[in-house]
């Protein structure tokens, strides 16, 4: 309970007068409520990047080594999921990897991963 009184009190300085416990479930939202009452100014906005700063092109582990080796072994360069254009896109869809030298699609575990079923019946 000392601890709790001691960070409460801590808090209380730092955020010029915000009190954790009342006005915050967690120390993320704490942390957030201060940043935005002392230091974000009027009329200010972050700009966020379209797609975030995540990565949200997921592709499994299995696929990028599997690019990564046939890249090395076929001496190509491979467009995926992290490259700097992110995945190839035909229409709504998105392929594993595209070599643009041979126009050649590369799908790793496709049916399986999206649920084909002609190859899995």
């Amino acid at each position: 309970m000392a601890a709790l009184v001691a960070f409460r009190r801590e808090f209380l300085e730092v955020s010029n007068g915000l009190d954790v416990l009342r006005e915050a479930m967690t120390i993320a939202s704490a942390c957030m409520k201060h940043f935005r009452t002392n230091h974000l100014q009027a009329q200010h906005l972050g700009i966020v990047p379209e797609k975030g700063y995540d990565n949200a092109d997921n592709q499994s582990l299995l696929a990028l080594r599997f690019l990564a080796w046939y890249a090395e072994e076929h001496n190509v360069n491979i467009r995926n999921a992290y490259s700097k254009e992110g995945e190839k896109r035909f229409g709504n869809y998105r392929v594993d990897g595209w070599v643009e030298e041979k126009k050649l699609v590369i799908e790793v575990n496709g049916c399986c991963w999206h649920g084909c079923k002609k190859m899995l019946s």
